[in-house]
């Protein structure tokens, strides 16, 4: 798109920014509820290194790495899986995923604070379906709070939270009904860093709850599901690769299905 800046051919009559008045904005009813939420990371549970494989360039990387799966010092290997989750009671961060049942379940017209507790190393910018808020501080690892930056100042749907932060917003319910929250990078919010919230009744079949212990979980690159028991790194590393392979041709099978003619 180009934009050409030529003289005017006729008079100006629009209205100068600064005379423009804005609709006052109602402020929230008080708070009801807080409600503590969480960003968290989950590392690889099948696959571990001797060495720790640090951010940044590859020449800080180690020079080699080795499978040390049963070394109990061994450090987690793969892509770290951003989630959202909850606070457990003695404020650690308990990650899940999106078919565990529904945490957040504001009434209709409720005003609350979502405190979100960043544990992870980056910032993340947080988004809540139809619903505006009012980002009323955040506090860092020291206790200290600030206020939001000038440009936060408005209703907002969208924050970023920064690691080791507490992020708090304020924000009233209007609208009754199932939506969802969610980082918005793209590749977190397609990897299920994402949860359901529900305003009001909960509708449908009840969902039972699973620790994320309980969850079949998959190696982030070779897509294995992985065992609670002990097992050497070869044996793991080949499941993985074998579950794979198994969803690769399942996928086959499912494009080959789709393409074929429906009728007769």
């Amino acid at each position: 798109m180009q934009f050409r800046v030529v003289a005017a051919v006729s008079a100006d009559t629009s209205a100068s920014p600064s005379s423009l008045t804005l609709p006052a904005i109602s402020p929230f009813p008080p708070p009801t509820r807080t409600r503590d939420v969480s960003v968290n990371e989950a590392e690889s549970d099948t696959v571990f290194v001797d060495s720790h494989t640090v951010h940044g360039r590859r020449n800080n990387q180690p020079p080699q790495l080795t499978l040390s799966c049963d070394n109990a010092n061994a450090e987690p290997f793969g892509p770290t899986h951003a989630m959202l989750g909850v606070l457990t009671g003695d404020g650690k961060d308990e990650p899940l995923s999106w078919a565990h049942d529904v945490t957040e379940n504001p009434s209709p017209g409720a005003t609350e604070i979502w405190a979100i507790y960043n544990f992870t190393e980056d910032a993340h910018p947080i988004h809540i379906h139809l619903v505006q808020f009012e980002i009323v501080e955040r506090e860092n690892e020291f206790g200290t709070t600030r206020g939001p930056e000038a440009w936060e100042r408005g209703r907002k749907d969208t924050v970023i939270v920064y690691p080791g932060e507490i992020t708090r917003l304020k924000m009233t319910f209007v609208r009754e009904g199932r939506f969802v929250w969610h980082c918005h990078i793209l590749e977190h919010e397609d990897n299920e860093m994402m949860r359901p919230f529900v305003v009001g009744e909960i509708k449908g079949p009840a969902a039972t709850h699973m620790h994320p212990e309980d969850i079949p979980r998959r190696d982030l690159r070779l897509g294995g599901a992985v065992s609670s028991s002990a097992e050497s790194c070869s044996t793991r590393t080949e499941r993985s690769r074998a579950g794979a392979m198994d969803w690769a041709q399942r996928e086959r099978e499912r494009l080959e299905s789709a393409a074929a003619p429906r009728w007769r």
